[in-house]
């Protein structure tokens, strides 16, 4: 699913009318939609999520080689 579906799905569930905002400025994202479309949405959110973290942990492993390979060095 691109960037702009997922911002199109977004951006859809919250001036959505089926659904009023619940007293809160926007109403929960799960409780818009088909079911389908929440699952889709909910996975991709998370996949993304998991996504960054992996990203952050090599990027920290690496760091950390770096730093002992300069410590090493000196």
């Amino acid at each position: 699913m691109s960037e702009q579906t997922k911002f199109k799905l977004l951006s859809s569930t919250y001036s959505s009318e089926r659904s009023k905002p619940l007293g809160k400025k926007y109403a929960p994202i799960w409780n818009m939609g088909t079911l389908k479309e929440r699952r889709r949405l909910y996975f991709d959110m998370t996949s993304a999520l998991f996504g960054e973290q992996e990203e952050l942990r090599v990027l920290i492993r690496r760091d950390k080689v770096r730093r002992r390979g300069m410590e090493a060095a000196s």
